[in-house]
């Protein structure tokens, strides 16, 4: 007797004593079922994906071993149904969805899977005693009559498996190009490999390990002080670490254990202190965008491996801070990149403290902002990546709704039957209002004008927006006022 393990509620339910399902595919199973008779199947379903619906249909059929035949009707859009077919006629094997999910994968063009909680035996039994037929839907009442003619007794025993909540291995993003902005590095780095774990892209690296990697991660510290660090007990190096480190980039001692440090290139490796050349151009032109220094060497770093991680930085001066970019093509975010931020950080203050001692105009320190190219974390730290990021984040990591969006805030009101939403810059000043009818219409205007950053702000802005449009068209019963929830007039004015 047949009884739907998973989706009851989606599932059209027949005959219970019929040994005959049917998948309508991308086909309307109302409209399919229409005129056919209910004794000719126990259950009628759709299967609209070939990687979420595949495992709940074998699922159901390894619950009912009563079923026998399996037609398969209707439109294809998915290519779900020859994801069906091939795993009948071709099989499965062990495999990782697009995610980095551990699964069965069919044997298939398709990429189709069922979960890994179903034993392989059970998932053979199925292929072995379920006959699948495909058929066209002018033919679907022909192939049942004839196959509801058959005599048929269940294949095995019914059997249901745990059926547990995957988080994806990898989850989908942009190719290229992460933000991560915070006030210090600690917190940063914490946003850094939590953005890692769950988008990078999973790899292998020519030191026979694999690795999960974002392309061009931004990293943005925006208030570390170089005199006194913020270095938390959760980060890969120590202030006592931290100071043996620093004159490897500040300064050109050379290190026998060493090939080169940061510092040597900077101060004396291609003939020249360009640490200094850079303080004396932005001390001479406060407006200059040449003051840069290069730690690559085309003709020694091009052939084999060891090269300069950190390749180019560049200072620039603008309206009384000295901001700092380092340009990183291959940066261990877990081991590496917490004491090269620090030392950067430290290289910034130099660099403002040499332009005023010539005469140059006094830097406060902007924003240090690192752009690593390949970001990644090695496999043997993912452990102790996942391990720091669940102990500290929520702790160490200002909470979204306290981080001011750069481009500004919004001031949300009702007035002569419009929504109207102005835009204020950081330090209080009129940019521009939006105005119009429908909380989609307006949120068409800010997102044209590109004036939200943040998506806690967009989400909020919504959320306003939103309540901003059910008071407008419910003029006679609600009161709009920003950040308070919707109140009856009655209840305003009491």
């Amino acid at each position: 007797m047949f009884e739907a393990a998973y989706f009851k509620e989606q599932l059209i339910v027949g005959n219970p004593e019929s040994a005959v399902a049917v998948a309508t595919l991308w086909s309307k199973k109302e409209k399919v079922a229409e005129g056919l008779p209910r004794e000719l199947f126990a259950a009628m379903g759709q299967l609209y994906s070939p990687t979420r619906g595949l495992d709940p249909l074998v699922r159901n059929l390894i619950a009912n071993p009563s079923i026998r035949h399996l037609v398969v009707t209707g439109s294809d859009f998915s290519q779900s149904g020859r994801a069906l077919e091939d795993l009948f006629a071709k099989g499965f094997e062990r495999g990782r969805t697009a995610l980095g999910q551990e699964c069965w994968l069919v044997k298939s063009a398709v990429e189709a899977c069922i979960d890994i909680e179903v034993p392989a035996e059970a998932i053979e039994d199925l292929r072995k005693n379920v006959a699948v037929h495909a058929v066209a839907l002018d033919q679907l009442r022909a192939k049942l009559e004839e196959l509801s003619r058959l005599e048929s007794a269940p294949w095995g025993r019914p059997r249901l498996f745990e059926k547990r909540e995957h988080r994806a291995a990898t989850f989908p993003s942009a190719d290229v190009v992460e933000v991560v902005r915070g006030e210090r590095v600690a917190p940063v780095w914490l946003e850094v490999l939590s953005r890692i774990m769950r988008f990078g892209r999973e790899g292998e690296t020519h030191y026979g390990t694999r690795q999960k990697e974002i392309l061009d991660l931004v990293s943005v510290v925006e208030a570390e002080d170089p005199e006194n660090l913020y270095v938390p007990e959760y980060l890969p190096c120590t202030k006592e670490d931290l100071e043996e480190y620093f004159p490897r980039v500040l300064s050109g001692k050379e290190y026998p254990d060493t090939s080169y440090t940061y510092g040597q290139r900077l101060r004396t490796y291609f003939g020249v202190d360009q640490v200094e050349e850079m303080v004396a151009k932005l001390a001479a032109d406060a407006d200059t965008r040449s003051a840069t220094a290069v730690l690559w060497d085309q003709k020694a770093d091009s052939k084999g491996h060891g090269a300069p991680c950190i390749n180019h930085i560049w200072a620039r001066a603008r309206e009384g801070k000295l901001y700092l970019t380092a340009t990183i093509r291959s940066n261990d975010m877990y081991s590496a990149w917490p004491e090269n931020a620090f030392a950067l950080r430290k290289l910034q203050r130099l660099i403002a403290a040499g332009v005023a001692k010539r005469g140059g105009m006094k830097l406060a320190l902007g924003e240090l902002v690192t752009l690593s190219e390949s970001a990644h974390v090695y496999s043997d730290c993912w452990a102790d990546a996942e391990r720091v990021v669940e102990k500290y984040y929520d702790k160490e990591v200002s909470r979204a709704e306290s981080k001011q969006d750069p481009a500004g805030s919004f001031v949300v009101s009702l007035d002569r039957g419009e929504i109207v939403c102005e835009h204020i810059s950081p330090s209080g000043e009129h940019i521009e209002t939006y105005r119009g009818h429908t909380a989609g219409h307006v949120a068409s205007l800010v997102s044209r004008s590109a004036a939200v950053t943040r998506v806690d702000h967009a989400l909020y802005l919504g959320r306003e927006l939103a309540k901003a449009e059910t008071a407008l068209a419910n003029g006679e019963s609600f009161v709009y006022v920003q950040d308070q929830q919707l109140k009856r007039k009655e209840e305003a004015r009491g």
